[in-house]
């Protein structure tokens, strides 16, 4: 079953609604506990430096793919433009999850394919 672009554009479109909804209600929690500077400070970390990337990041990717018909996997690389809109569609799709992945990884947090790959690594030594 091939995956269409516009299922992939609505996808993102539900993590940046739902990912707004939550910086929507920690906005009223930081509001109704303005007398607590400390959770205040932290919540406003949390929303300018995570959620707020991850709803930029999901709405550029979706923006990006959500119009485009058929599936994922027909993208060509063509000279003509309206074929070039569609590579630049899914590098803008890449560049939102690039950005998402970042956010929730982290710099020094841990690399995702080194854990793959190191169960891979040890089930060789075993041999």
């Amino acid at each position: 079953m091939e995956t269409k672009k516009s299922e992939i554009g609505a996808y993102f479109t539900k993590i940046e609604t739902t990912m707004q909804l939550v910086k929507d209600k920690l906005d009223n929690v930081m509001a109704e506990n303005s007398d607590y500077p400390k959770v205040k400070e932290v919540i406003e970390q949390f929303i300018t430096g995570t959620l707020h990337k991850i709803v930029e990041s999901a709405k550029e990717a979706a923006n990006g793919i959500k119009d485009a018909s058929g599936n994922l996997g027909d993208i060509e690389k063509a000279a003509d433009a309206s074929k070039g809109a569609e590579a630049t569609s899914v590098r803008n799709l890449l560049k939102g999850i690039k950005t998402i992945v970042d956010v929730v990884l982290k710099p020094n947090e841990g690399d995702g394919l080194k854990d793959v790959t190191k169960s891979l690594d040890d089930d060789k030594k075993k041999i």
